[in-house]
């Protein structure tokens, strides 16, 4: 790939991660012309309700889910005990960690929606690019302080992020799988879980911890 220093970073709870979420990544990073995305799996989301799998076992199937997968790996950070779950904060920590990096924060269209409620959401501009993916069959409408922030932050070409240190907003208009966390949880209560919802790695891990079987908490 090219020679710039920008690193994808894809949040969430991953409970558990799915064929959405890898496709989400790729899509993401070919479009930014990325030779490195890392997983950044979340402890307690600020803004989820409580986790069904623990943060150990989310973590066990995120690291095999990307397993063999080139410039793909696995951050902890959120998993500290100092870590506040909120993403302002995670790439604080992670600009910190990663001197002369360019960070692009990757997201779902449906989490770009809520955006605005994020704690200290604008300070995330000055932190990161955001690079943002539709989902199949999602439609939302935009909250207007962040038609605002497209208006005057959204960028098509690629160079645009690279001679940018932050605050560009990427959309990529074509469509991922419509692949849910949820789906998955349903399917792995009903014993049908199938490949093109989760890796073959991770339907093995759920399959044996029974991670699932007792429904939502």
């Amino acid at each position: 790939m090219n020679g710039w220093q920008g690193l994808g970073l894809l949040g969430g709870s991953f409970d558990p991660v799915h064929t959405g979420h890898i496709a989400l990544a790729r899509q993401l990073a070919d479009a930014a012309r990325l030779s490195e995305v890392r997983f950044v799996l979340a402890s307690s989301p600020p803004h989820r309700s409580a986790l069904v799998a623990s943060a150990p076992l989310r973590l066990r199937m995120l690291k095999a889910a990307v397993e063999g997968i080139p410039g793909f790996s696995v951050e902890k950070c959120e998993l500290g005990p100092s870590a506040t779950g909120y993403t302002a904060d995670t790439l604080k920590a992670l600009k910190r960690a990663n001197p002369g990096r360019t960070l692009c924060w990757m997201m779902g269209f449906d989490s770009f929606l809520t955006l605005p409620t994020w704690r200290r959401w604008k300070s995330i501009f000055g932190l990161a690019h955001l690079l943002v993916g539709a989902r199949a069959g999602h439609q939302g409408r935009l909250p207007a302080a962040l038609e605002a922030e497209i208006e005057s932050r959204s960028v098509t070409d690629r160079r645009e992020l690279e001679s940018s240190p932050a605050g560009r907003i990427m959309i990529c208009r074509k469509p991922v799988a419509a692949v849910s966390s949820s789906s998955v949880r349903r399917a792995a209560r009903s014993g049908d879980l199938a490949h093109d919802l989760i890796p073959a790695s991770v339907a093995r891990i759920i399959s044996d911890s029974g991670a699932y079987a007792g429904g939502e908490n």
